[in-house]
């Protein structure tokens, strides 16, 4: 599904979906997590 980044977090905080959202930008990547995906994440130091 391609609704871009703004719309795609929008869907994924209203329905609940775990959703990671990596955007391209100038620099590299941009990665944008959704309240239900933020548990999956770690922080390996």
């Amino acid at each position: 599904m391609v609704l871009g980044e703004e719309k795609a977090l929008q869907v994924a905080e209203q329905h609940s979906i775990p959703a990671l959202i990596i955007v391209k930008t100038e620099d590299g990547f941009n990665e944008i997590a959704s309240e239900a995906f933020k548990p999956y994440l770690t922080n390996n130091g």
